[in-house]
């Protein structure tokens, strides 16, 4: 009897050991995916302002005067 209670006090800690590394894991993940969602909104705002930067210089490249100006990749 004595050494079933030993064998499960043995077995709990090494749940409760067990569960605090993974608990420590899984706050690790967490930092992980925080930091990923972040550099997707990043990344997110970086791409609009390339969109708006295209927009204006293709409007600006409307503007200029055929033969005077070439434009690269025409």
């Amino acid at each position: 009897m004595l050494l079933q209670c030993v064998g499960y006090t043995d077995t709990r800690k090494q749940c409760q050991l067990s569960n605090a590394i993974l608990l420590e894991k899984l706050c690790d993940v967490k930092q992980v995916v925080d930091a990923m969602a972040t550099l997707k909104q990043n990344l997110s705002a970086i791409s609009e302002r390339l969109d708006d930067a295209c927009k204006i210089i293709h409007q600006q490249q409307l503007f200029l005067i055929p033969g005077i100006i070439v434009v690269a990749g025409r």
